[in-house]
């Protein structure tokens, strides 16, 4: 921006003065040379020309430089009154762009003089601003301004504030000095001033937003302080205050967190000064670096202190309060320290499985009950970890992970090879959006339980055929009799081939009665080692224990079977269900000691609403219904709730166990089924079990056909300790054809084996021998002919095995004593057939 040069100006001025001072002399001089020139012609004495030349020439020289030096001060006046022209213009300009205005007084400190701006803001009244006179503006006379106005002193920064009418108020700021004459004599004040209600407005929002910002700043429950670039303290709120006590008092505006450090460090035990250097260095540097760390501080809580630099260069340290939540964290862990402790503790296997069946817990006891202790399966899918798993157990899963809680109790074989015992559960457990997240999953070892019911039960057979003794010893003596007694009167009159033919009839159908109930016997009384449900028609195993029933009730009690349905089917444990039946008997035949009649009924029915709430597994379809009727003495209401518990019992001392009832119980839940019991004292009592029906009709009754002919021809090892039963079989298989060695024992057998140089077509053996048995015998025998066939027989229902032959074994065929001579006869025919 251009500017005038004052040395310029005042350069100027001395040349205008030189010039004057030239001008007058040059002119005295020309008067002089004029009169010199002019006084001898008047005196008629003119001057030699040299004279007058003389005289002129210097005349004209100086006249020349008069005219000079006027037209030099010409322009320097020209150019004066343009540059004062510019500057009076340039200032002009200025007053009227500017937003303040300028004002002068007189002696008296009246106006003379307000720049337009004045005007304008005035409405061409700045008496309505400025007051008539300067000392208006102060109208308290104690003011700096008013005494610095009336000694005639420079002010600056007089304030005003002024309503113009328009409805605002504005204020304006206003400066002056004295101006002086000539004289020093004091003239009037000149000044400016400048609206500054935009400013003030500005500065109030300000001052209101920092307020507020303060207002915010200690109304939240974070400490907060801010440094500035420099690392000054800005602001600071009260929880922050609060959490450093040592430093309350100095947190104040303005101190630097180098200076608080130094504060803080007063309280440390930090030895030489070096270490409190290092100190103040270390956490200096933290400060810079920022970052968010957890920490205790003195006031003995847990803050989160984050520290955050500002966009600006300055820095933000945020303090959260984190006691509770650490305080929630370490009970939290706690208890999730003691639920992991519970969880490997209880006796129960428990895993925890995503949707994909990947393991994401488990707890020690499902380690140690699968042999998984040294193999790390987190994230592993179980079906892999195990990948023998049933298919069951697969479809059981697919189905949980629908959202359907499973539970089971069955045999499983672990990693390690043992058979055990599972009540398995499978739970789904849920996401927050409600999907299933994947599987619960719990294995109870129940192997010794099972055992223990097994046993238990056993001991439950052993005393039902204790008490079934007296009954079935009285049967035995009733078929006894018709056998022996129908034997004799043949031997009596053999002659008489009709009588002896009748008679013969009579024994061979006692005799199957007694083979009936033998079998039964040995049925019911065998120890049981499979809990395997079977589809079981009701109407045919009723028909079964018919005649196992009638010793067992007695001839004082009758039995009223009544099939309402034929073709019935459940599913149950057909062991179970068969002891729970004669439980049910015998409990039955005791209520009534003067006789009666037991009822035994099935059919179908819904279980009852009251039933099905004790018993959730129980749905509200059709059952199979069992009742078991007695009219006996009753059971006392107040005894009613009890009479499921175990060694509970209402009968007298030494005639129960308080084990029959509980079996049914648990027979009918090991069946998803349910019983219940009513009764009435002096009027009897009704068992009704609900079971499961089962799925399709009853099985078509097996036609048997004429036995096959003996095939005859082939060479047999017969061996049987029991001389009759020995040579009954000789005779059939020698009226079959076959040429028959018999041996009593299995040592007689390997010699007679050895003897004939094993040139024998297949084995008869009994399987319960002295010395040496029939497996022992059969396994001897196979060493030197693996594809021998056998059949096997024994009187003991334990005895018994399976018929399943190995891969290079001969087949071999199970009979079960007594044996028919038909029997015998096609069961040497099918493993004589090629």
């Amino acid at each position: 921006m251009p500017t005038v040069d004052p040395e310029r100006l005042k350069g100027d001025t001395l040349d205008l003065a030189s010039i004057g001072r030239d001008f007058v002399i040059g002119l005295s001089l020309m008067v002089v040379v004029m009169l010199a020139l002019a006084i001898p012609t008047i005196l008629d004495r003119p001057l030699p020309d040299a004279v007058v030349l003389a005289i002129l020439i210097p005349g004209l020289a100086l006249v020349l430089l008069l005219i000079r030096r006027q037209r030099t001060l010409f322009k320097a006046i020209d150019r004066s009154g343009r540059r004062l022209a510019d500057s009076e213009a340039r200032i002009r300009d200025f007053a009227q762009s500017s937003s303040d205005w300028f004002w002068e007084t007189g002696p008296t400190l009246a106006y003379t003089y307000a720049s337009p701006r004045l005007l304008d803001l005035s409405g061409n009244d700045p008496a309505k601003i400025m007051g008539q006179r300067l000392s208006d503006l102060c109208p308290d006379p104690r003011s700096d301004a008013a005494e610095r106005i009336a000694t005639r002193r420079p002010f600056r920064d007089l304030a005003l504030t002024v309503d113009l009418g328009d409805g605002y108020r504005r204020h304006f700021r206003l400066a002056g000095r004295p101006v002086l004459d000539d004289r020093g004599v004091f003239a009037g004040y000149r000044g400016a001033g400048v609206d500054v209600t935009g400013e003030i407005a500005a500065s109030a929002r300000s001052e209101a937003l920092r307020d507020l910002m303060f207002d915010a700043v200690d109304s939240i429950s974070e400490g907060f302080v801010l440094f500035d670039p420099e690392g000054r303290l800005v602001v600071v709120n009260d929880s922050y205050r609060y959490a450093y006590p040592q430093l309350a008092d100095h947190l104040v505006p303005g101190i630097t967190f180098e200076e608080l450090l130094k504060v803080a460090a007063r309280g440390r035990d930090l030895g030489a000064e070096k270490d409190l250097r290092g100190w103040i260095d270390e956490r200096l540097h933290r400060h810079r670096e920022g970052g968010t760390n957890d920490c205790k501080l003195s006031d003995g809580r847990w803050y989160r202190i984050g520290e955050h630099e500002t966009r600006g260069g300055g820095l933000v340290k945020v303090l959260m309060d984190i006691t509770e939540m650490k305080t929630g964290a370490d009970r939290l862990a706690q208890q999730t320290a003691l639920l992991r402790t519970f969880v490997d503790e209880t006796p129960v296997a428990v895993a925890m499985v995503d949707a994909t069946l990947r393991y994401l817990r488990v707890s020690r006891r499902w380690r140690t009950e699968f042999g998984l202790e040294d193999r790390d399966i987190i994230g592993q899918r179980h079906d892999v970890v195990m990948p023998s798993l049933p298919d069951d157990w697969l479809n059981d899963y697919e189905q949980a992970l629908s959202g359907v809680a499973i539970e089971r109790e069955e045999v499983s074989i672990d990693l390690g090879g043992r058979t055990l015992w599972l009540r398995r559960r499978e739970y789904p457990w849920f996401l927050e959006d409600g999907t299933v997240g994947g599987l619960m999953m719990t294995a109870e070892n129940i192997t010794e339980r099972k055992q223990a019911e097994l046993a238990l039960l056993q001991s439950q057979k052993m005393e039902a055929v204790g008490q079934l003794a007296g009954g079935i010893a009285h049967e035995f003596n009733n078929m006894l009799t018709s056998i022996g007694g129908f034997a004799r009167m043949a031997q009596r009159t053999p002659e008489r081939l009709e009588r002896v033919t009748m008679c013969l009839a009579e024994v061979v159908r006692s005799a199957d009665r007694a083979a009936g109930l033998t079998s039964q016997l040995l049925n019911f009384s065998r120890r049981t080692t499979e809990e395997e449900t079977l589809r079981i028609p009701l109407g045919a195993l009723l028909d079964e224990l018919r005649t196992f029933l009638k010793p067992v009730l007695g001839e004082r009690i009758a039995l009223d079977l009544r099939c309402a349905v034929e073709s019935l089917f459940v599913l149950a444990n057909r062991d179970r269900l068969h002891q729970a039946l004669v439980n049910l008997c015998i409990n039955a035949r005791d209520a009534m000691a003067e006789g009666g009649t037991v009822i035994i009924e099935t059919g179908h029915g819904v279980p009852p609403e009251r039933l099905r709430c004790r018993h959730p597994h129980l749905g509200a379809g059709q059952h199979a219904v069992l009742r078991v009727i007695d009219s006996g003495c009753g059971i006392p209401e107040e005894d009613l709730p009890r009479v499921f518990e175990p060694f509970f019992t209402t009968k007298a001392q030494g005639k129960g166990t308080g084990l029959g009832l509980p079996m049914v119980y648990a027979m009918a839940e090991q069946a998803n089924g349910a019983v219940e019991l009513d009764s009435i004292v002096g009027r009897g009592t009704t068992v009704t079990l609900y079971l499961p029906l089962a799925d399709g009709a009853a099985a078509a009754p097996t036609i048997e056909g004429p036995p096959p002919l003996p095939r005859g021809g082939a060479r047999i090892l017969l061996v049987e300790d029991e001389d009759a039963v020995r040579r009954f079989a000789a005779m059939v298989l020698e009226d079959g054809g076959y040429a028959v060695r018999a041996a009593t024992n299995g040592r007689e057998a390997l010699d007679i084996w050895e003897a004939e140089g094993g040139r024998f077509d297949l084995l008869i053996s009994d399987l319960v021998m002295p010395e040496l048995g029939g497996l022992a015998l059969y396994d001897r025998l196979r060493a030197h002919t693996p594809l021998l066939p056998a059949v096997l027989m024994s009187g003991y229902s334990d005895e018994i095995p399976s018929e399943d032959a190995r891969e290079g074994e001969g087949a071999r065929r199970v009979l079960a004593k007594p044996v028919t001579p038909d029997a015998l006869i096609a069961a040497v025919e099918e493993l004589l057939t090629p």
